[in-house]
C-alpha cells in the first residue's frame, strides 16, 4: 500500500507538472476520508474526515499547524520522514497514543493539547517541549522526558492526568505552570534546573514529596528534600568552581602585577633612555682669533685661549651654558636662548620637568638667577608671585625679567640682557 501512494504520488507530479515555485494541493487517502498535502512542501494542511488508525504516507516532511485539530483519530503513525509538528496539530483530537519519531526536531505550540491521548513516545533529537504541548491531556498518566531536552515550555502539561514524570539531566529551565494541576505525588527535579517558572508544580493535591537540590528553589511550592549524596556532589563542585575561580583571580591579580612591573619597568628604562640622551647632549660655541674660527663642543665649553666667544657678554648665555640649559630643548616647557644670546626664556617652567628630561625645572631656574647674580629681592618677587597678580618685572644690572605664573601652567619668565 505505501509503495503504491509513493508511486501514485509520483505520477501526479509528472502528469500535473508542478511548479516547485508554486505551491499545490494534493489529497492522499485516510480511513474515512483523505487528507490534504500542500505541494512541493509535502506538508499536511487538514484532515477531509480521518478517523481512526491514521498511517502517515512516507513521503510527507511535515504536519501544519491545525492538520488534525479535532479529527476522529484514535492513533497516529509518523514515519521517519516528517520533521517537524505544527501548532495544534493534533489538539482537541481523539488521539489516544503516539509515538513521536526521532526525525522531529521540532514540536509546535499546544500539539496535542487536550487531545484523548494516553500514551506518548516523545522524539530523542527535540531539545524542548513546547507551551501547552501536552496540556490538558487528561488521560496521559506518565511521560518520559527523553535526554537532549533541555527546556520544557510554560503550560507544556498543565491539567494533564500525569502520576508520574521522568525529567533528564539535559534539562536546564522549567517554564510557568508546566506540570501544574497534574496528579503528580513525587518529582525528582535533577539539578542542572536553574529556572523553574512561576507555580510551575503549583495546585497538585497528590504531591507530596520534591527532590532537589538546585539554585531554584525558591520557585517550588514546597521546601525540597535534597539527598546527602547529591548535596556532596554540588558541595564538591561548587568548593571546585570557588577553588577554581580564587585560582583563577590569584593567576590574573599576579599577572596583572608582573604587566605592572614590567611596564613600570620599561617606562623608568625609557625614562633613563631619554635622561642619558638628554644628558650627553652638548653645547657648541664659536671662538675667533682675528680672522681664526674655531667650533669647540662640550659641557660648558670654553674657548681656548686667545680666542673670545661673542656670546660670552651675555650674563644670559653664560648662565645658559653653565647651568647646561641646552639640554633642555624640549618643544614643550623647554628653554630658550633667543636674540644672540641676548634672551634666555623659560616656557612653562616646571610643569612638564618631573616626567620630561627635556623640560625646564624650578631648578633650572633658581642656577640661571644664580649665575645671573639675581639680588634676593628679585628671587623673593619670583617666589611669592600669584597667579592673580599678572605680568611682573624686574631690574638689576644690565637685566630684565618679565614672567607670570599659575599653578596649572608653571613660570614664564624672559630674561633680557642690555
Amino acid at each position: 500500500m505505501k509503495k503504491f501512494l509513493v508511486t501514485l504520488l509520483s505520477l501526479i507530479f509528472l502528469g500535473t507538472g508542478i511548479n516547485a515555485a508554486h505551491a499545490e494541493i494534493i489529497t492522499l487517502p485516510c480511513i474515512g476520508g483523505t487528507y490534504s498535502v500542500e505541494m512541493p512542501a509535502s506538508r499536511i494542511t487538514k484532515s477531509n474526515g480521518c478517523t481512526g488508525n491514521l498511517v502517515i504516507d512516507p513521503s510527507i516532511k511535515s504536519i501544519g499547524d491545525t492538520a488534525f485539530q479535532w479529527a476522529k483519530i484514535t492513533s497516529v503513525t509518523i514515519p521517519n520522514s516528517v520533521t517537524s509538528i505544527g501548532n495544534s496539530a493534533f489538539s482537541n483530537s481523539t488521539l489516544t497514543s503516539v509515538v513521536i519519531p526521532s526525525s522531529v526536531i521540532s514540536l509546535g505550540r499546544s500539539a496535542f493539547e487536550s487531545s484523548e491521548i494516553r500514551s506518548v513516545v516523545i522524539s530523542g533529537t527535540l531539545t524542548e517541549i513546547s507551551d501547552s504541548a501536552f496540556g490538558w491531556t487528561k488521560n496521559l498518566t506518565s511521560a518520559v522526558i527523553p535526554s537532549g531536552v533541555t527546556k520544557i515550555g510554560n503550560f507544556a502539561f498543565w491539567y494533564s492526568g500525569l502520576v508520574s514524570v521522568e525529567i533528564p539531566r539535559s534539562v536546564t529551565s522549567i517554564g510557568n505552570s508546566a506540570f501544574s494541576s497534574t496528579k503528580l505525588t513525587k518529582v525528582d527535579i535533577p539539578d542542572s534546573v536553574d529556572t523553574i517558572g512561576y507555580g510551575a508544580f503549583n495546585s497538585i493535591s497528590n504531591l507530596t514529596a520534591i527532590i532537589y537540590c538546585g539554585p531554584a528553589a525558591s520557585g517550588l511550592p514546597t521546601t525540597p528534600t535534597c539527598p546527602s549524596d547529591r548535596k556532596a556532589i554540588i558541595d564538591a563542585k561548587n568548593k571546585a568552581a570557588a577553588d577554581k575561580a580564587a585560582a583563577d583571580k590569584a593567576a590574573a591579580d599576579a599577572k596583572a602585577a608582573a604587566d605592572k612591573a614590567a611596564a613600570d619597568a620599561k617606562a623608568a628604562a625609557d625614562r633613563a633612555a631619554i635622561q642619558a640622551a638628554q644628558d650627553a647632549k652638548k653645547l657648541t660655541i664659536s671662538c675667533k682669533k682675528g680672522n681664526t674660527t674655531r667650533r669647540v663642543t662640550g659641557e660648558s665649553p670654553v674657548c681656548p685661549k686667545g680666542f673670545t666667544n661673542s656670546l660670552d657678554k651675555h650674563l644670559t648665555f653664560q648662565a645658559f651654558s653653565k647651568c647646561k640649559l641646552y639640554k633642555k630643548d624640549s618643544s614643550i616647557g623647554g628653554v630658550s636662548l633667543l636674540d644672540n644670546g641676548a634672551t634666555l626664556k623659560f616656557s612653562s617652567a616646571g610643569k612638564y620637568s618631573s616626567f620630561l628630561a627635556s623640560a625646564g625645572s624650578y631648578v633650572d631656574v633658581a642656577c640661571s638667577l644664580l649665575v645671573m647674580k639675581a639680588p634676593s629681592f628679585v628671587t623673593a618677587q619670583i617666589d611669592s608671585t600669584r597667579a592673580l597678580d599678572g605680568l611682573q618685572k624686574a631690574t638689576w644690572g644690565r637685566l630684565s625679567a618679565f614672567w607670570t605664573y599659575h599653578p596649572d601652567n608653571g613660570l614664564n619668565i624672559s630674561i633680557n640682557s642690555n
